[in-house]
């Protein structure tokens, strides 16, 4: 096709007949390159010559003026171009004729705004939406032109956020500036369910609110940050929305209901580090095993194996699922000192498999010096059995405890009659409980705790003893002082069962020498001394 592209004809010059040779092609193959020339030729190439014609004249006719009133700076940029084809995909709608708009700006983007603004807008449209025309959602477009020419906001075709008449309100005063169309509503959302202006600053430029992509549960997402987040810091918002927006799209179905907002900080954070982990686990390198053959044994409708671990991301799985640091060893493995292995159980008719052990090899001293279940606990009586089999295949050394045995403390009755019984109960031998370091921590445990609470109780204790030595006293004082009883008192009867009983008269003659001997060991500890007490 011949052009007027040529370095001899100025731009100005050949402008005007390079947009009427294109505009008169008919649609066509596109054009290679960023240049204005194919910029041009391939938006008239995606307009049809025969269906909404009127796409291809206001296509032509914005050329044609923005190079009439000297807008230069708008031709000469493809990205402008491309918002004069989104502006004229409305030629149908403009509310005023294309070619009676007057320039009133110096700047390229100033003069598209003032275009789009005459064309569309009879009433006031917040002016940030201006920037719709430069991207490609012709919705977005659309709801400019409806705003400009008086609806509501409410009345908005396909709006994503069911909105109040106050959110309404906050979305057309949204601020001008780069605020794109998701950003304003959300900012207004945030305003609508109570949120200060900072705080809806902060929800409106999260970028991990755009991952929330359920519009409801985003909806309920703000109010609960507008609600419960009221002094947090831009980190804690955007940190808590990825973890949100991760959790959501993992179980389709998270709850905020009954969460605190400092429970949500909290698990995020140990969101973002287990992200982390897991990134660099996946960018992390590999290396080359070391040679210790894997171990395969078939039993019944069980194979176990132990096999090498020779990725980063192996590691981090390993350690996802058995819940200890293995994935840490990475850099010890790639240089050769150390090796992880993995002892599976897989099961007939059951997928995938069951990690019993994870085991630490180290090369210089040619042993095991790691064997960890999950949750970093001794392994299993059958995991020992496996372990100790490769590695005596292999001649390793093991340097570590493997299976240790757990003795239950016996039974409160059985312990109870073993005591009594010398160590003999209904004829069973007595057992020794073994001690394990598990007993030994709950044992000290309970110790501690125990000790705290005589520490605390101790006070009180010897409160209640002085009251109770003081009454006592009294009782003692009416005794001896308060005269002779006038009381007559029937001896009972004496019982055989009761022959050899301890005379009552000797039981009060050794109460009152016990109390005698209290009151003196009380008058001492108050140092006082002994002739007081009778005066």
């Amino acid at each position: 096709m011949e052009t007027l592209n040529t370095q001899l004809t100025p731009f100005v010059i050949r402008f005007p007949a390079l947009v009427e040779q294109l505009y008169h092609n008919p649609p066509g193959a596109t054009m290679a390159g960023q240049s204005i020339e194919a910029t041009i030729h391939n938006h008239f190439a995606a307009m049809s010559a025969a269906h909404h014609t009127w796409k291809r004249e206001a296509f032509y006719r914005l050329l044609m003026v923005m190079y009439h009133k000297k807008c230069y700076g708008v031709l000469r940029n493809p990205a402008y171009i491309d918002v004069l084809a989104n502006i004229s995909r409305f030629g149908n709608k403009t509310a005023k004729p294309i070619e009676d708009w007057t320039k009133d700006s110096l700047t390229a983007d100033g003069q598209l705004a003032s275009l789009i603004r005459y064309l569309f807008a009879t009433y006031d449209v917040p002016q940030f939406m201006e920037h719709v025309y430069a991207e490609s959602n012709i919705v977005h477009m659309l709801w400019y032109i409806q705003l400009g020419r008086g609806d509501s906001v409410l009345s908005l075709c396909a709006f994503p956020a069911k909105f109040t008449h106050k959110m309404a309100h906050e979305f057309r005063l949204t601020p001008g500036g780069a605020y794109s169309i998701e950003q304003a509503i959300r900012r207004a959302q945030a305003l609508g369910y109570g949120a200060t202006q900072n705080l809806a600053e902060m929800i409106a430029w999260s970028a991990n609110m755009a991952d929330v992509k359920d519009n409801t549960f985003r909806a309920k997402f703000i109010q609960f940050v507008a609600k419960n987040a009221r002094d947090a810091q831009f980190a804690e918002i955007e940190s808590v929305t990825g973890y949100v927006a991760d959790k959501y799209a993992e179980t389709n179905g998270f709850k905020l209901k009954g969460r605190s907002w400092a429970a949500l900080v909290k698990a995020a954070r140990e969101h973002e580090i287990e992200k982390a982990k897991r990134l660099a686990a996946e960018m992390g390198g590999d290396w080359a095993p070391l040679p210790i053959p894997d171990y395969e044994v078939v039993s019944d409708k069980d194979t176990f194996r132990i096999v090498q671990l020779l990725t980063s991301e192996e590691l981090y799985n390993e350690g996802v699922e058995m819940s200890h640091c293995v994935a840490d060893y990475d850099g010890d493995c790639a240089a050769g000192d150390t090796a992880i292995f993995s002892l599976r159980k897989f099961t007939e008719g059951t997928e995938g498999y069951e990690t019993l052990a994870t085991l630490e090899y180290r090369t210089e001293e040619h042993s095991i010096v790691q064997a960890k279940a999950r949750f970093n606990e001794y392994v299993s009586l059958e995991a020992e059995h496996h372990i100790e089999k490769w590695a005596k295949l292999n001649g390793i050394a093991i340097d570590c405890d493997l299976y240790v045995p757990y003795d239950a403390p016996q039974a409160p009755v059985a312990a109870a009659v073993a005591a009594v019984a010398g160590g003999q109960a209904a004829g069973m031998p007595r057992i020794e409980p073994r001690i394990d370091a598990l007993m030994a921590h709950r044992r000290l445990a309970q110790q501690q705790a125990q000790n705290a609470r005589n520490t605390s109780d101790g006070g009180e204790i010897a409160t209640i003893v002085k009251l109770i030595l003081f009454a006592l006293k009294i009782v003692f004082v009416i005794s001896r002082f308060g005269g002779s009883s006038t009381t007559e008192y029937k001896t009972l009867p004496a019982m055989p069962q009761y022959e050899n009983a301890v005379p009552a008269t000797q039981v009060t003659e050794d109460f009152n020498r016990s109390l005698d001997s209290i009151l003196k060991e009380q008058n001492t500890l108050r140092k006082v001394p002994p002739a007081a007490v009778g005066r």
